[in-house]
């Protein structure tokens, strides 16, 4: 709950609920997983910034568009 509330709460307030934002997730950790799975979901195209090439697979199965 705590999670999600910490990511919903910016994701609201920027109005990505209504999609078509671009919108970058730093670190693909837990908070970075819950936040691409809730932007991506309120129909926004996600970015997946990290230092870890092997969470490639797992953002774009997430629903990234993109994976830097």
């Amino acid at each position: 709950m705590c999670a999600g509330i910490t990511l919903y709460t910016p994701l609201r307030t920027y109005n990505a609920r209504n999609g078509g934002l671009k919108i970058g997730i730093l670190g693909l950790g837990g908070l970075g997983l819950m936040g691409l799975k809730l932007a991506f979901a309120m129909g926004n195209e996600v970015s997946v910034i990290s230092s870890t090439e092997s969470k490639r697979q797992v953002a774009l199965d997430l629903g990234a568009t993109n994976f830097i």
